[in-house]
């Protein structure tokens, strides 16, 4: 009696486990894909665009433009650096940038976008006034080939001072079509 037990407790198990088999094999192949893995920005954003934002008192705003020109989606994440120039030497210090940012997916062809505030400079330090005569930007990260240097007057700057801010990136255009 007690062989009967074993055989049909083995058989039980046998049972069991031919049932398992094909069930987990059919959950394994059903499990999803895992997404292909997006990169950081390194190399395929090379445009950088500018456009007026509008004034405030005191200032003026801009809007950045990145866009993705690359074949591959990448991400990107942060504030760009910004600086002033003349005649190829920075003048005032670096752009204060927003703290964190969201991270954003650029696709081929996507563009992404930061604000830029430039404060009147002769209000912010009488005196103390140098000029500019173009930008330096640089993604976050030091996304792209290389930073833009973009030939546009944004006024004078602060000698070792700061009169610029520049937001966080931000998904789609800035500037209106």
């Amino acid at each position: 009696m007690r062989s009967n037990i074993r055989i049909r407790a083995a058989g039980i198990v046998i049972a069991c486990a031919a049932i398992a088999v094909p069930v987990s094999a059919f959950a394994a192949s059903a499990a999803p894909a895992a997404p292909a893995a997006v990169h950081r920005c390194t190399a395929t954003i090379p445009w950088i665009g500018i456009g007026a934002d509008g004034g405030f008192a005191g200032g003026q705003g801009y809007v950045l433009e990145f866009s993705n020109t690359g074949k591959a989606a990448c991400t990107i994440k942060g504030s760009p650096r910004v600086i002033a120039l003349w005649r190829g030497q920075q003048v005032g210090r670096a752009a204060r940038t927003a703290p964190g940012g969201r991270t954003v997916t650029l696709g081929p062809g996507a563009t992404a976008h930061a604000v830029l505030l430039v404060y009147h400079a002769p209000a912010t330090c009488p005196g103390h006034v140098v000029p500019s005569s173009s930008l330096l930007v640089t993604p976050p990260g030091g996304a792209g080939n290389g930073a833009g240097n973009i030939e546009f007057g944004v006024g004078g700057m602060c000698r070792g001072k700061s009169t610029m801010f520049v937001g966080a990136i931000e998904a789609g255009t800035g500037i209106p079509d």
